[in-house]
């Protein structure tokens, strides 16, 4: 009885922990976000559409919305443009973004959806060198065992489904930079928002994005305007819920948790869009994709027993 009582208390101590470092509603909204990242090449794919046309439809539906509720709040009034480190940061995270955007969005065109997410996986190993290197972010031990559990998912994925053919070499490739343009990408968005809000930060960054992809349109004669209407479907699709809900709120969690553990959790991503991928385009579950979920889901409920904060040393 006396055993019982004390492990009762290990976990009720442990859920007062958990809520004290993450409360859940940032939980759910983090793997929320994470499931509309990983639609982002199914969205494309099934929109047949340009991919600077769907570039800058998505990115300036999204500066309009949050401008529209920033000037709703009486926030957009107060907005003033200052040059100086945080601009800068800003400026450059916007730039990383659109290289991030268009390698994706033109590899998920060039090569098969499961190669793109497995490869396009590979981007927390860069985040995590990248964040060791420069922005002093611990990696705890556990993050090691979560991962391993995960990539041993993918690798399971990428024996059974990735197909590297001369044909989506090219596909294959941009999957590679794009994985390391986002997380350079995450870099600049760290340093930007020490020196600015998150909300001046992420009218910045999609409005600048989706100016880099206006002049993409105009350079490739391509129109502004959705070409069907399965575009403009995709363009909203994206810019609600792959942007605002998908990037815009992993941008506004990135201030406050442990970027490690956060690009962690990402590798669920390629078993998300796969799955809904096969459903789109009526392909099979099989036997290993299951096996590679439950690998995968294994290595983000270790990341739950603790969430970790920006700094928060953990176990």
């Amino acid at each position: 009885m006396q055993n019982n009582r004390k492990e009762n208390h290990f976990y009720l101590e442990h859920l007062v922990r958990m809520v004290k470092y993450f409360e859940p509603v940032h939980l759910a909204l983090y793997f929320f976000a994470l499931v509309c990242l990983s639609q982002s090449s199914n969205w494309v794919r099934w929109s047949e559409a340009p991919v600077e046309q769907l570039g800058f439809g998505r990115l300036f539906v999204a500066a309009v919305l949050i401008a529209s509720w920033q000037f709703y709040r009486g926030e957009l009034q107060k907005f003033r443009w200052k040059t100086g480190p945080g601009l800068a940061w800003a400026l450059l995270a916007s730039l990383l973004f659109f290289a991030h955007l268009w390698t994706f969005k033109t590899s998920a065109m060039q090569t098969k959806i499961s190669n793109q997410m497995v490869i396009f996986a590979s981007n927390p190993l860069w985040t995590a060198a990248i964040s060791l290197l420069f922005l002093n972010e611990k990696f705890y031990p556990r993050l090691l065992v979560s991962y391993a559990l995960s990539l041993s998912g993918l690798v399971l994925l990428l024996i059974h489904q990735v197909q590297f053919e001369s044909q989506t070499l090219p596909g294959d490739l941009l999957a590679l930079v794009s994985a390391l343009c986002f997380s350079l990408y995450l870099l600049a968005t760290r340093r930007a928002q020490e020196l600015m809000n998150n909300a001046q930060f992420t009218l910045i960054l999609f409005a600048t994005t989706s100016l880099g992809f206006a002049f993409l349109c105009w350079g490739h004669s391509t129109s502004l305007l959705p070409s069907s209407a399965k575009a403009l479907v995709a363009i909203l699709g994206l810019a609600l819920f792959s942007t605002l809900l998908g990037h815009g709120v992993f941008a506004v969690l990135m201030s406050k948790l442990n970027i490690n553990w956060m690009s962690c959790g990402k590798l669920i991503e390629p078993l998300l869009a796969s799955l809904v991928a096969q459903a789109l385009f009526l392909e099979q579950i099989q036997t290993h994709q299951i096996v590679a979920f439950a690998l995968m889901a294994l290595g983000i409920l270790i990341l739950l027993r603790k969430p970790l904060l920006k700094n928060e040393g953990a176990s």
